[in-house]
């Protein structure tokens, strides 16, 4: 799942999809978005999709830093999947 939060965008969250590339366009308004959260997995639930340092390296080309991890963050377990606070500097 990712939402969008901007000054000049409503936020928005839009479901997961097969691959976070399959958002076309989306790099265009990255630019203009000030906070991503998302979804990531650390493991490969199906095959070609992006993992977590896909998607945060994919992300720091747009100045796009992990800001924070979700609550629900397991201690003690092996991680598979967590929601991840993007912030843009």
């Amino acid at each position: 799942m990712i939402a969008v939060v901007s000054s000049t965008i409503q936020p928005t969250r839009l479901q997961q999809a097969t691959s976070f590339y399959t958002y076309e366009g989306i790099d265009r308004y990255l630019n203009y978005i000030s906070y991503l959260i998302i979804e990531v997995s650390f493991k490969e639930y199906y095959f070609g999709q992006p993992l977590f340092l896909d998607i945060a390296n994919y992300l720091s080309n747009y100045k796009f830093n992990i800001h924070v991890f979700g609550q629900s963050t397991p201690v003690g377990k092996e991680l598979w999947q967590i929601d991840v606070l993007f912030k843009r500097n």
